[in-house]
């Protein structure tokens, strides 16, 4: 949640970044209550749990097999598509559904840098179960989240 009020003071009208593009000349850009905005709180909210995921699928590589194939005459883009990915697939869809499970049930980055205008699945069901008192819906949506994750 701090991190949330860092980047509304970070993204705001007057906030660093709009007064770092006015001070060279370029108009502010419209960064906050928009998806623009709640994409980049949440990429880097959730980035430190894809890292580590693929650092766990990087650790898992034996360089000597990249070696080898470097060896073999493959070129490097060779080595990293037929060789890297499938080998360290197991962290990149760790990582991918991590940050998927993450990113559907956040609340409050969206809620917060989105200011009610973006639409997520947790804010929706929010909406639905407090502000309009529509507990069918909210009841529905809830259920929608438990067979993705489910399933």
């Amino acid at each position: 949640m701090v991190r949330t009020y860092g980047w509304v003071a970070i993204l705001s009208e007057n906030g660093l970044v709009n007064n770092a593009l006015g001070a060279i000349g370029i108009a502010p850009l419209k960064l906050m209550f928009n998806k623009t905005g709640v994409g980049i709180g949440l990429t880097e909210i959730l980035m430190p749990y894809m890292i580590l995921a693929l650092l766990a699928g990087f650790g898992r590589l034996d360089p000597r097999v990249e070696e080898a194939a470097s060896t073999l005459g493959a070129p490097p883009w060779k080595v990293f598509r037929h060789i890297v990915v499938p080998l360290t697939l197991p962290g990149i869809a760790l990582g991918s559904l991590l940050c998927f499970v993450l990113a559907v049930s956040s609340f409050i980055t969206p809620k917060l840098l989105g200011g009610g205008r973006v639409f997520l699945l947790a804010t929706e069901i929010y909406d639905q179960a407090i502000v309009t008192l529509n507990w069918p819906l909210a009841a529905t949506l809830s259920i929608l989240v438990l067979v993705i994750f489910g399933g």
